[in-house]
């Protein structure tokens, strides 16, 4: 008797779809995997920055408020460049792989805290950091170019362009 040809397509439609659920198993297990490396590397960012906040109130509270130019021990003064510089880091790193709501809030804060006007170069400076920002976390919602210019590049963009320096 002779057997249907479908019956010997059986054993290769098997081995496909067997191949296809592996294929389709290890896309999800590396895709899990890279959301977890996302989420350790905005913790640690997240971290870095609030130690920076803490480091900073803690030697505003030691200084008596004083700014860095107004400090008269060397030590103070390198210990406010460091602080100054650690909270740079980690604010850049927050720019880049931020969470965009995190982004969101925190260049609100400054805007309304604290704004300050571009220098020289803010555009293509604003282009170098989103092209960062969109080749390390593509699947992330586009931050717009005024919270990251705020976070990037600590300078604010009104709805007529960046805030112009007082006179």
């Amino acid at each position: 008797m002779d057997t249907p040809r479908f019956d010997r397509f059986v054993p290769v439609l098997i081995a496909a779809l067997t191949a296809l659920t592996a294929v389709a198993g290890w896309v999800v297990q590396r895709h899990r995997e890279m959301q977890a490396e996302v989420r350790k590397t905005r913790q640690e960012i997240y971290v870095a920055y609030l130690t920076s906040l803490e480091t900073e109130r803690i030697l505003g509270e030691r200084t008596g408020g004083k700014g860095r130019e107004e400090l008269t021990s060397a030590e103070e003064q390198q210990l406010w460049d460091k602080c100054r510089q650690e909270k740079g880091a980690a604010t850049a790193r927050l720019a880049i792989f931020g969470e965009t709501a995190v982004i969101e809030a925190l260049a609100e804060h400054w805007r309304k805290a604290d704004p300050r006007p571009c220098g020289e170069g803010w555009k293509t400076n604003l282009a170098f950091h989103r092209s960062m920002r969109e080749s390390a976390m593509p699947a992330e919602k586009r931050v717009s170019d005024a919270d990251l210019a705020e976070l990037a590049l600590r300078c604010s963009l009104g709805a007529k362009g960046p805030v112009r320096a007082a006179r």
